[in-house]
């Protein structure tokens, strides 16, 4: 089942016109309506495959800017469709067995039309048919004029459903609505007592629950609705800088270099990248670079930047030793170098006996494809990461460009109320669930989101990294500025934007960067006042998979000086990345 909400009062749109366009392009499909919430509310219910048709509708239709909000109801079974059909025979001669008395109070049922009685299969009707919640609440409330709502229970949705079943704001606020609900039961309970009271119901009392008769009752746990499906697994806390308490202490391991268990070197006794001219193949034009997981910079990085609990390579590293070996085959100082088709194909991590090597082949001038693999022992070789390095012409940034960034970036971080967002150190509190990163790459200040769009305000931590742990290359772009940069889509998927999974299976996903089709420039020093600002934005998507753009703009010029396009980022179940 899914739940829908969308403008339907506003386009003056019945749920049925609002899904012609799914029919259309899934003509095989058997979904069908299967309750009439509200004005702009409805569930559709249907197989499975339908469901996640629907779903990828929804997503792209959200994306395409349409006002719409949806949950796919998980664990539910789908009644009030097509799926029903085969029971419908037997539930018929089930009904004719049961006898119905007429009802006492007053009884209204959720059928298109007043009720006029059972007949003779109600239960294979309520089955198959859908349910009209919204025309019930409507029937009560045009006979009885303003009324009030109290929930027969605890925790339930029925309030909530019967407000937005009623059309109007001003409509909604000449009746009350009672939920018994929240933490505490019993502080519920007083309060809807006291509402009641209020409202010209003065005789109901709390007498049940007054202390000096407790003693006449005994607590009774009821069964939970025979559908729930709890998770019953323990949530995973990582140890890297697993909390406050210890976040000082895991800082300062990080930043301490301990020497080569194996070798029992300094890492700073390691280089980052250096040529290996035995393994070059110089007339055919392919160089091989050693890159040292024992080195300091390397630890410095990989360190820092842990996914999921596991520290691994971050992608600004990927990009950064392709053009460190890039420039030192080819005079780049005119040129803009710029990472085109980069693949992230399998994590790599801090295991010190993995040998990294990182192939460059030119294909023509100014144009070089790398590789970088690793083997361990006798195993056959690992591709990490595959892509092309391209110098060309320096790119002027658009001003126009710039000028509608800029605006678009005001409006999520200073100007939308509406916008959702995070400042300070609860950026980083909330996405530690996807990943956990040192102090050098902790630059994010403030993240801001709204539909398919976000932003983020950039502080460049100052960070006095070991002279073995600095760049070889002060002209190529620093991971650690970099990374900061990609965090910004990365944790608006997966802490600010609402994709329409908001469920206990959404908490077990997550989205991994597994590519970035361009990358430019990668020549290009941070300026010294390290002060940012950069948006991103969706730009398609489908079930496994999302794209963004994101552009960095310098705060003192309002230019761009940065983009990363159609950055893929692959859903996957929480789970170590390897």
């Amino acid at each position: 089942m899914v739940t829908i909400e969308a403008e339907l009062v506003k386009t003056n749109k019945t749920p049925a016109e609002h899904l012609e366009p799914f029919f259309e392009q899934h003509p095989e499909s058997t979904l069908s309506v299967a309750c009439y919430n509200g004005p702009n509310h409805y569930v559709v219910a249907g197989p499975t495959l339908g469901v996640k048709l629907l779903e990828s509708y929804l997503k792209g239709r959200k994306s395409a800017g349409e006002a719409l909000r949806f949950k796919v109801l998980k664990g539910m079974h789908a009644y009030h469709c097509a799926m029903a059909d085969s029971i419908v025979e037997e539930s018929g001669k089930l009904s004719a067995t049961v006898p119905f008395k007429r009802p006492v109070l007053r009884f209204e049922s959720c059928h298109k039309g007043t009720w006029t009685g059972p007949g003779s299969n109600v239960i294979a009707s309520n089955t198959r048919g859908p349910v009209y919640f919204m025309q019930a609440i409507e029937r009560i409330t045009d006979s009885l004029g303003p009324c009030i709502f109290l929930e027969a229970g605890f925790g339930g949705p029925i309030i909530s459903m019967a407000r937005n079943a009623i059309p109007r704001v001003q409509a909604q606020a000449e009746h009350v609505f009672v939920a018994i609900n929240g933490t505490g039961p019993a502080r519920s309970l007083t309060n809807g007592i006291i509402t009641l009271w209020k409202n010209g119901l003065p005789d109901v009392q709390f007498w049940p629950f007054h202390k000096d008769q407790r003693a006449s009752y005994a607590t009774t746990t009821l069964p939970p609705y025979q559908f729930e499906k709890n998770s019953h697994w323990l949530d995973y806390t990582p140890r890297l800088l697993g909390d406050d308490t210890t976040k000082a202490a895991g800082d300062r391991a990080l930043m301490a270099p301990s020497p080569c268990p194996h070798c029992l070197k300094h890492p700073s006794e390691f280089p980052y990248i250096i040529q290996d001219a035995t393994q070059s193949q110089q007339g055919a034009g392919t160089f091989v670079f050693k890159v040292d997981p024992r080195s300091r910079r390397y630890q410095e990085i990989v360190q820092g930047h842990a996914v999921v609990g596991s520290p691994i390579c971050p992608a600004a590293m990927y990009l950064e030793l392709a053009t460190l070996a890039v420039s030192s085959l080819e005079p780049y100082q005119d040129s803009e170098m710029t990472v085109k088709s980069l693949a992230i194909k399998a994590p790599l991590g801090l295991l010190t006996e993995r040998s990294i090597g990182l192939s460059v082949t030119k294909k023509s001038p100014g144009e070089w494809d790398f590789e970088l693999c690793s083997t361990q022992k006798d195993d056959n070789p690992t591709s990490h990461a595959t892509g092309t390095v391209i110098l060309g012409h320096r790119s002027v940034s658009d001003q126009g460009d710039d000028t509608d960034r800029w605006a678009r970036i005001t409006r999520l971080l200073d100007k939308d109320t509406d916008a959702d967002a995070l400042r300070g150190s609860m950026v980083y509190k909330v996405f530690s669930s996807m990943a956990k990163y040192s102090a050098p790459y902790r630059g994010l200040k403030h993240l801001a989101a709204k539909g398919a769009e976000g932003a983020g305000d950039i502080a460049i931590p100052t960070h006095n990294l070991d002279p073995a742990a600095r760049t070889p290359n002060d002209s190529i772009a620093d991971p650690f500025v970099v990374d900061t940069f990609l965090q910004v889509p990365g944790a608006f998927i997966h802490s600010l934007r609402d994709i329409g999974v908001e469920d206990g299976e959404n908490e077990r996903m997550s989205y991994i960067c597994t590519g970035i089709d361009t990358v430019s420039p990668m020549n290009w020093q941070s300026p010294t006042h390290g002060q940012f600002r950069a948006y991103t934005q969706v730009v398609r998507e489908n079930q496994n998979k999302v794209w963004l753009d994101v552009f960095a703009l310098d705060k003192q010029t309002l230019k761009t000086i940065w983009s990363a396009k159609s950055l893929e980022f692959t859903r996957i179940p929480r789970l170590f990345p390897g």
